[in-house]
């Protein structure tokens, strides 16, 4: 078996995401167009020089110009733009949309609420009888500390617990 077929294929080929594109020349764009005419993708797919619209067209230099185009394409080589540009006529580059990546939207956090000035101050309400505003009486609230003889004494288990754990004599022994 040949060495080549017996390695493992691995790593990264570009095939799958390579852009293909419609080729044109500049000699067949002078062919097939008459002077001061307008190139484009629609008119290249009725001339024949292009066979669909679902490839990129790029235009390359081969050739020679001597009539005045108005060519937009995908691509252009550099010397088919200077080419066309010597003959009088306009290169038009049509921008491809660059993917960018959506992140889904999180949800927005609300701002935490800041202690303002306002806030500080007592609520008035108005009233349509009267044009003074009045206060309103704020209540403050007592806090209840519970009585000494509420709290719980210590029950006979957590004594046995704290007899049965050593101390600092029992380790040193």
């Amino acid at each position: 078996m040949p060495y080549f077929r017996r390695i493992p294929k691995r790593g990264f080929t570009n095939a799958d995401f390579r852009t293909v594109y419609h080729i044109v020349n500049v000699a067949s764009l002078e062919e097939r167009f008459k002077k001061g005419a307008t190139v484009d993708a629609a008119t290249l797919v009725e001339s024949g020089l292009v066979s669909n619209f679902n490839n990129p067209i790029k235009v390359l230099g081969q050739g020679e110009l001597t009539i005045k185009l108005d060519v937009t394409a995908n691509k252009f080589s550099a010397s088919a733009a200077t080419k066309i540009e010597a003959a009088g006529g306009s290169v038009t580059v049509i921008e491809k949309k660059k993917w960018v990546r959506k992140y889904p939207d999180k949800p927005k956090r609300k701002p935490k609420k800041e202690a303002t000035p306002e806030a500080a101050e007592p609520k008035v309400e108005e009233s349509s009888e009267t044009t003074e505003p009045t206060e309103v009486p704020q209540v403050e609230e007592q806090v209840e500390t519970p009585d000494v003889a509420e709290i719980p004494e210590a029950t006979d288990a957590q004594e046995s617990d704290e007899s049965s754990k050593p101390t600092e004599s029992d380790s040193s022994e």
